[in-house]
């Protein structure tokens, strides 16, 4: 599973939220489309990880599609209380589609910090043995081949291997060495 993929591409959907909301708070006759774009979107993204919460995020699509044949009340405007319904219906299946991509969103962003801190525990041991002059930040790559050539590291390194794809290596060495660089900076000045 490619968990910073899964981080950055719902966390990035979840900011197309708030236009949503700025479009509805405006009364904008583009509110409804937009949000149905949306939500397809968002049951699109489910999909290509085969998460099967996409499946209710369709149903709460219908939903909206649902309330456009809902028969009106006596005595009320009928175009008003479609409209209404429809919104409605279009508003909660926005909460629930958010949810759900926050949910696998946060999931994923803790499964890469729990292997963050499990690197940087290794990396630690790593920088103990390093002469004193390399005090450099060296490039992700460059770090992951010295972890491996460190035997007490090598256990960890195996369970990261398995445990993780490549991509989600290279992501979590990166966020790494940046920090080390910034946190080394800051303390050369």
């Amino acid at each position: 599973m490619l968990y910073s993929l899964i981080k950055e591409m719902f966390t990035s959907h979840l900011q197309g939220l708030p236009r949503l909301a700025g479009l509805q708070r405006d009364g904008s006759p583009h509110w409804l489309p937009e949000a149905e774009k949306w939500l397809e979107e968002a049951e699109n993204l489910m999909g290509r990880f085969r998460f099967p919460e996409g499946g209710r995020i369709a149903i709460a699509r219908g939903n909206i599609a649902k309330a456009r044949d809902m028969p009106t009340g006596e005595g009320q405007h009928p175009r008003k209380q479609i409209e209404r319904t429809i919104r409605r219906a279009a508003q909660e299946a926005l909460e629930e589609a958010a949810n759900l991509l926050t949910d696998r969103a946060r999931t994923a962003e803790d499964r890469l910090q729990s292997f963050r801190d499990k690197l940087c525990e290794g990396i630690t041991a790593y920088r103990v043995q390093l002469p004193a002059d390399a005090e450099t930040v060296p490039a992700p790559s460059s770090l992951w081949r010295g972890l491996k050539g460190f035997e007490p590291a090598r256990a960890l390194l195996s369970y990261v291997e398995v445990s993780l794809g490549k991509q989600d290596i290279e992501y979590i060495l990166l966020d790494i060495c940046e920090t080390w660089a910034g946190n080394f900076s800051r303390s050369a000045d």
